[in-house]
C-alpha cells in the first residue's frame, strides 16, 4: 500500500524492508488505487465463474 515513511530512515531503507516481507508498494497512491481496483474487479470475474 502507499505511505508516507519517515520511520525507517530513507524511502529507500523503507522499501527495502516492505520488498522483504512481500509487502506490495507503491510510488504514488493513485497507482495503489488502480491495483485495488484491478483486485477488485478480478475477484468480481472470478464469483461469476
Amino acid at each position: 500500500m502507499y505511505s508516507e515513511v519517515g520511520v525507517f530512515g530513507t524511502t529507500g531503507d523503507a522499501i527495502k524492508l516492505l520488498k522483504e516481507n512481500r509487502i506490495p508498494n507503491y510510488p504514488l497512491p493513485e497507482r495503489a488505487v488502480v491495483a485495488l481496483s484491478s483486485l477488485v474487479r478480478y475477484k468480481r470475474i472470478l464469483q461469476k465463474r
